[in-house]
């Protein structure tokens, strides 16, 4: 007589309905926050709506912003910010050439750290830690 194997209860799979919760999770790096609204406007797109938003860092400002508009408005607000805070403070280049380009770059980062960027941030003049001692934060 063959050896019978014990049966294993089968359990039934979730239906998709209970398992699906769509959450968003965006990390942190200054340079992933406008791809990050565009991963957002392709999912809403596709009519998929997070259920959860977390985030560090930029990751947060673009929770901040998805989580506090209302949904129809959500991808413009996340599209205004972006086109705020990422043009280049100086122009484009009047020459074409990629030393050109280059130069205008480096002058546009010189300028967001001296000055910040309208919209998003301005530096504290002078940075706190050299200030005396017993100085207001």
């Amino acid at each position: 007589m063959a050896a019978q194997t014990p049966s294993r209860p089968t359990r039934k799979p979730p239906s998709s309905t209970e398992a699906e919760c769509p959450v968003l999770v965006l990390q942190g790096g200054g340079a992933l926050g406008a791809y990050q609204a565009g991963v957002y406007s392709a999912l809403s797109e596709a009519g998929i709506e997070p259920q959860w938003l977390a985030g560090i860092s930029v990751g947060a400002i673009n929770a901040a912003i998805i989580a506090g508009n209302r949904r129809e408005d959500r991808v413009e607000k996340l599209k205004s910010f972006w086109d705020r805070v990422s043009g280049t403070l100086l122009g484009e280049p009047v020459m074409p050439g990629l030393e050109i380009r280059s130069l205008y770059a480096q002058a546009s980062a010189a300028s967001a750290l001296a000055f910040g960027i309208p919209s998003f941030f301005t530096p504290r003049v002078p940075p706190p830690w050299l200030n005396p001692a017993g100085s207001p934060a």
